[in-house]
């Protein structure tokens, strides 16, 4: 199982389905998905991982770094 179908498996648990997602890949070609909140390409500092779940958690929305 891959990420993408984990994320999938884990929304039809309802507990999960407004769970917060930071994808980290590897790839440049990720498909858009409203339900993925930060999307971080590795390799990727530790601070930006800290700034994107400290956006998600303060409410401000999805999380975008690059």
């Amino acid at each position: 199982m891959d990420g993408w179908e984990f994320l999938n498996v884990g929304r039809t648990v309802p507990v999960w389905a407004e769970t917060p997602v930071v994808v980290v890949s590897a790839s440049d070609r990720l498909p858009a998905d409203r339900r993925v909140r930060a999307v971080l390409k590795k390799p990727f500092d530790l601070a930006v991982l800290s700034n994107a779940i400290h956006s998600i958690l303060n409410g401000r929305g999805s999380a975008r770094p690059s």
